[in-house]
């Protein structure tokens, strides 16, 4: 089993989508999460936990939290772990000013 330290950044817009997505035997556990609003106002970031084939809902909805302007903000996720095809979504209220970094780990899950 191997496991790997990584990050990625993404651009939020309003529509949810996949900012991090896990292959196939692969787990991501979440050590980091940050937003910077690049915005004169406030936006409101929403983060989903998507299981494999799923769509963001309210149902699979991790939190919503408010990043001041011109601020960046760590999240706090807990303890996130995503698997076999499983992704992250966000989304912010309005515009396209924030951006997100993700910091984490991957694990091959094969025996």
């Amino acid at each position: 089993m191997a496991t790997r330290a990584t990050g990625a950044t993404a651009a939020l817009t309003t529509t949810a989508t996949s900012v991090l997505a896990a292959g196939v035997n692969e787990a991501i556990v979440f050590t980091n999460v940050i937003a910077m609003n690049r915005d004169t106002t406030a936006r409101v970031v929403t983060l989903y936990q998507v299981p494999s084939g799923g769509v963001s809902g309210v149902t699979n909805q991790l939190l919503t939290q408010s990043v001041y302007a011109g601020q960046s903000q760590s999240i706090s996720i807990g303890a996130v772990v995503i698997a076999n095809g499983a992704s992250l979504h966000a989304k912010i209220d309005s515009g396209t000013s924030v951006n997100l970094s993700l910091n984490y780990y991957t694990t091959d899950q094969q025996a």
